[in-house]
């Protein structure tokens, strides 16, 4: 009953931002921008989107390796997909990581280094865009508020020093752990082990940094081209360094699939660059679009053939 409770306030959030987002423009504007866009390049930017998931695809890969398991890539992009449809009812990404992660395990029968391996993936994510971001923050300084650009340098900076500090994290958890004996935070405690506990040589790590690199470039060009289809002319730079910061931002399960967020977010970042609240929001919803087609492509994968089984 708590859950539903909190989906039901998400879904709340959702609309209520939406509201706020719609209450500075009109929605027959907002049609009327997205019914002039070029067919062409919103089937190219869609196109880019399934292409962008075989790179993150091909990164968990490599981290499946480290840990010695196994999975087809086209298999792996089964689970994506899948994982992608489930993000589409829940907040955040949490949802489609476990299930993800829930179905790996189910094939390999390891329960702990398969949602390691989500998690994993998430982290190294986060911390190489918060990286990227703060390199591209520096060559659009000048155009920018200063927070919007130290904030991804401060939280990949706290980011680094926790991967560092990682052990002594879970001493310190172990210990208050002795004295509350939970189970819950002890099965927490096995994750974070093998979490922490995966090593990478220097290959494996560049081959991961090169493909979560290409996966965002990719979302960052899914985006531009949208922006090109309404006959917006802002800078890919711009979108490389938007579009990473918004997905991070949008990760944080206040609302629907990052729904209300995003689309606040846009109009806030396109914004400061000239483009009208209409055209930012035009580009936000025909980039939910592309992600609520892989989310009923990964429905209908799982409807039809669970991935984990093959």
């Amino acid at each position: 009953m708590r859950k539903i409770w909190q989906t039901l306030i998400k879904i709340g959030i959702s609309i209520l931002l939406l509201w706020i987002v719609f209450m500075r423009t009109e929605i027959s504007q907002v049609y009327s921008v997205i019914s002039k866009s070029n067919v062409t390049l919103l089937i190219l930017a869609l196109a880019l989107s399934f292409i962008a998931f075989i790179f993150d695809v091909l990164k968990w890969k490599v981290i499946l390796a480290s840990y010695k398991l196994k999975m087809g890539i086209a298999k792996l992009y089964k689970l994506r997909l899948i994982g992608a449809a489930v993000n589409l009812f829940f907040p955040g990404f949490l949802a489609g990581d476990i299930t993800r992660g829930f179905l790996l395990a189910k094939h390999n029968k390891k329960t702990n280094d398969s949602m390691a391996t989500i998690f994993v993936d998430r982290i190294l994510s986060i911390m190489i865009l918060l990286g990227l971001s703060s390199v591209i923050g520096l060559t659009l300084y000048a155009k920018m508020p200063k927070t919007f650009l130290l904030a991804p340098l401060f939280f990949f900076v706290l980011g680094t020093l926790v991967i560092m500090f990682r052990n002594y994290i879970i001493d310190i958890i172990q210990k208050i752990n002795k004295k509350i004996k939970s189970k819950l935070i002890k099965k927490l405690i096995k994750l974070l082990q093998a979490i922490s506990s995966v090593r990478f040589n220097s290959k494996s790590f560049l081959i991961i940094i090169i493909f979560t690199l290409l996966f965002q470039s990719l979302l960052a060009l899914t985006v531009y081209v949208i922006n090109l289809s309404i006959g917006q002319t802002v800078s890919i730079m711009i979108f490389l360094y938007l579009v990473p910061m918004i997905n991070i931002i949008k990760a944080i399960p206040i609302s629907i699939a990052g729904i209300g967020v995003q689309e606040n977010l846009y109009v806030l970042f396109l914004g400061l660059y000239g483009v009208g609240i209409d055209a930012a929001l035009s580009i936000s919803l025909l980039f939910l679009a592309t992600t609520i087609i892989q989310g009923l492509v990964g429905g209908i994968l799982y409807l039809t053939n669970h991935p984990a089984k093959e």
